[in-house]
């Protein structure tokens, strides 16, 4: 229910545009609607991923999750 009411909430997740960048085990979606911008980080791998330059106000942060470190199978979500 959270994860829909996010979804209603921020444009970006239903519409406008979309730019897929994967890297590794990482892969990182940023949405676009007008001056709203999501940046969805998934870590696809069995490694914790270190991150950087990945600021700004958190939406979501699932199975441990930060700014600083997304674990494996841990998912981010950032607007900036």
């Amino acid at each position: 229910r959270e994860l829909l009411a996010l979804r209603r909430a921020h444009p970006a997740l239903r519409e406008g545009a979309v730019a897929c960048r994967a890297d590794g085990d990482l892969l990182e979606l940023v949405r676009t609607h007008g001056t709203n911008t999501l940046h969805c980080l998934f870590n696809l791998g069995t490694g914790t991923l270190g991150l950087s330059g990945s600021g700004g106000s958190t939406l979501v942060a699932l199975n441990g999750a930060t700014t600083e470190a997304l674990p494996p199978y841990g998912a981010l979500i950032l607007e900036k």
